[in-house]
C-alpha cells in the first residue's frame, strides 16, 4: 500500500499535468501535445502516459489523437481539457485562494 506522501505526490503530479493543459487551453491552444506538457513540467515518458490515461479515464481531459504513440513519438499524443476538467481546476484554484 502506498504511503500518504506517495499518494499526495501522485495527486500533485496529476494536478500539475491538468493545470498545464488548462493553462495552455486558456492561451487559446485547442490541442495540447505531450511535448507541450513536458516543456512546462518535469513529467514525461511512461509516467506522463500513465497520468494522461488516468485523466482521460476521469473525464478531465479527452484525446484528440491517440496517446498510444506517446512513448515512441514525442509530440504525437494530443489532448484537450473537458468541461469537467475546467470545473475541477477552477474549483482547485478557488479553494487555494480561500
Amino acid at each position: 500500500m502506498p504511503s500518504e506522501n506517495e499518494v499526495f505526490e501522485t495527486q500533485n503530479k496529476r494536478l500539475q499535468v491538468l493545470n498545464t493543459v488548462y493553462d495552455l487551453a486558456k492561451q487559446g491552444r485547442h490541442s495540447i501535445s505531450n511535448s507541450d506538457i513536458t516543456s512546462y513540467t518535469d513529467i514525461q515518458g511512461k509516467e506522463l502516459y500513465d497520468i494522461l490515461k488516468i485523466l482521460i479515464y476521469e473525464d478531465l481531459i479527452k484525446e484528440t489523437s491517440s496517446i498510444i504513440g506517446l512513448l515512441k513519438t514525442p509530440g504525437y499524443a494530443a489532448v484537450k481539457i473537458t468541461d469537467k476538467g475546467l470545473i475541477h481546476v477552477e474549483n482547485t484554484i478557488k479553494k487555494a485562494n480561500e
